[in-house]
């Protein structure tokens, strides 16, 4: 089975180090996974193709590369063909969603990994993209959370 996961960055952020943790155990026991980030260059990317993991990017350009982002990331996955793609964080939840149109026998999983965010701390674009995703939550095939907390988020 293959595997993609998908997230905005590997950085050193909880989600990034639980991504990392999972695609490492996946390979240590021989199952293929590939990590496709947004944006190259993180912390956590070097450790992770030491252990023999693929990581793979569609060089999104900055907020507003949207259709051209999509359409790399559709041909990028297109040429991968995961039998399932599993997006950790909300944008990259949402670019997972979008792909369904290009990878039709693809399982697209979703990863909740925040309980009780603060939404005025943040901008209109990062509430926007929550409450899109809130609203979108019955699409995926499948929503993981990393905790019983993480399980209900209020509006």
């Amino acid at each position: 089975m293959k595997i993609v996961f998908l997230i905005p960055s590997l950085a050193s952020g909880g989600a990034e180090r639980q991504l990392a943790t999972l695609a490492r155990e996946l390979a240590r026991r021989g199952e293929k996974a590939t990590v496709v980030v947004f944006r190259s260059g993180g912390a956590l990317e070097a450790p992770l193709r030491h252990a023999g993991i693929e990581i793979l990017s569609p060089d999104k350009r900055g907020r507003l590369d949207v259709i051209g982002f999509i359409a790399r990331l559709a041909g990028l996955l297109r040429a991968v063909r995961p039998d399932v793609l599993y997006a950790f964080l909300p944008t990259a939840n949402l670019a997972a969603l979008s792909m369904r149109p290009f990878l039709r026998h693809t399982r697209i999983v979703w990863g909740v990994r925040a309980s009780e965010v603060d939404h005025g701390s943040y901008g209109l674009l990062s509430r926007l993209v929550y409450g899109i995703e809130r609203l979108l939550a019955g699409l995926p095939d499948l929503v993981l959370v990393n905790s019983h907390r993480g399980r209900y988020r209020p509006p």
